[in-house]
């Protein structure tokens, strides 16, 4: 549950974020697109504006989740860490896994069995813990596989080698580190991909009105970048500064300081919180990063997007546009829908989403079969039949059983649905489902539209 020190700062803001006139621009231009426009401007300017309603109480140590028990306890860690220099080619292992999209800081479980994927971790171990990390993606025009030109890199944390049935398996939890761009890759004799990478620097943008600030302005503008911290949304006097800070400089120029507050990182970052919070309540201030860029890739890791748009948020270079494009996509997307369904029908909405984990509302998990799923987790869902009886095999989530889920109308795999079976533990049940199983959808599934989809200006 939120605390009412974490929800009435950010009522407060909501409530001061555009008094100004100048903030009254239009949606769409004449060509269709659409401008990432504050959202809280909007419906506040309305007197609209509403949090979730309040979440279940949560019992459950969301800490559980994030250590991947699930695997074992008995894994060999490991320590230090590994940076690869920015803009530096290197050629280190690859591991391509379908319908994965990994971002820095995010935890990737893996279960593997084949021989060339042990053979690939061993390699990794012996040189500097590092592999980079590929989505797998499907061309449904020519119906073949392709390796994503963009990836992060993974540096291993733990492994445990075993053999299970006569058959060699490797557990291994490893961490997202650096992105890079895929140049080429190659084959070797014993079937390990290597992979020739550039690392990609994260871009620091100056302030849009860096150039027209007074002195005093500038010292601030000059500290705020170089820290990159996020903003505290507990000082009363911080949006009241924001407003000064882009209002004024923003009369010497040809433009008006609504175009300006779309580009200042401290603002995107409150109406990103604003947006996750009327999704659920029950987030808190504590759970997200504290910098701006690792506060982009940690909505960018919790968005249950298509992989498409994940791969397009690892493409960019600099947590502002990323931070536009997070507060489009989570603007315009309110339902989810069955991806396998020809008619895709609602299955849940933003508002059914919770966080069974200390990390957020989606996270990676792997099964024993080695397939690696970006799981959401739900207070409800619609549409779902639930197949066979429930167990707590490498259950993701200790003292809950779970069962499987399938559309009730095209019957492909949608998730799982999670029974407590330790007494005291609420929520009594939930579900999680596969990231990759749903779409996203604006509004009212049951009807059909034939405009173009919206393309945010980045």
């Amino acid at each position: 549950m939120a605390d009412n020190d974490d929800i009435e700062p950010l009522l407060a803001i909501a409530e001061d974020l555009d008094a100004d006139e100048d903030a009254r621009e239009p949606h769409h231009n004449d060509e269709g697109i659409v401008a990432v426009i504050p959202v809280a401007d909007q419906s506040v300017a309305t007197g609209s504006y509403s949090l979730a309603a309040p979440d279940h109480h949560i019992t459950y140590d969301t800490n559980l989740p994030l250590s991947h028990s699930y695997l074992g306890n008995d894994l060999e860690e490991y320590s230090g860490r590994t940076l690869l220099d920015d803009n530096s080619c290197q050629i280190i292992p690859a591991l391509p896994l379908p319908n994965v999209v990994l971002f820095p800081g995010q935890t990737l479980p893996l279960n593997l069995h084949s021989n060339r994927d042990i053979s690939t971790i061993r390699q990794v171990l012996s040189t500097d813990r590092t592999l980079a990390v590929l989505t797998v993606t499907l061309d449904e025009t020519s119906n073949t596989m392709h390796l994503s030109n963009v990836g992060t890199t993974a540096e291993v944390i733990s492994t445990k080698e075993d053999i299970e049935a006569g058959i060699d398996n490797i557990k291994v939890k490893a961490i997202g580190r650096q992105r890079f761009c895929l140049k080429d890759c190659r084959q070797t004799s014993t079937g390990v991909l290597m992979a020739n990478i550039q690392i990609q620097a994260e871009r620091i943008l100056q302030h849009p009105l860096r150039g027209v600030q007074h002195a005093g302005w500038a010292r601030q503008l000059i500290h705020s970048v170089a820290t990159n911290q996020v903003s505290s949304l507990s000082n009363p006097e911080f949006i009241r500064y924001k407003r000064a800070q882009l209002r004024r400089p923003s009369l010497a120029t040809h433009w008006p300081a609504w175009l300006y507050k779309q580009y200042d990182p401290d603002l995107l970052t409150i109406q990103i919180k604003l947006e996750l919070l009327s999704w659920n309540s029950g987030l808190s201030e504590s759970q997200m990063p504290t910098t701006q860029i690792e506060f982009s890739y940690w909505v960018a890791a919790n968005l249950p997007v298509p992989d498409r748009l994940r791969l397009r948020l690892l493409e960019l270079d600099n947590s502002i546009q990323r931070l536009r494009l997070e507060l489009f996509l989570l603007a315009s997307c309110t339902v989810l829908c069955c991806r396998g369904c020809p008619n895709p029908h609602r299955i849940a909405s933003n508002s059914d989403m919770f966080s069974m984990s200390r990390g957020g509302p989606m996270a990676a998990y792997v099964n024993p079969q080695g397939w690696v799923h970006d799981t959401v987790t739900l207070h409800r869902a619609v549409g779902v039949r639930l197949i066979g009886r429930p167990s707590t095999e490498a259950s993701w989530f200790p003292g809950y059983a779970w069962t499987m889920g399938q559309c009730k109308r095209c019957r492909a795999h949608l998730g799982w649905k999670f029974h407590a079976v330790t007494k005291g533990l609420t929520p009594r049940s939930f579900w999680g489902l596969c990231r990759a199983s749903l779409t996203p959808s604006v509004g009212d599934t049951t009807e059909s539209s034939d405009t173009e989809p919206l393309r945010p200006i980045l």
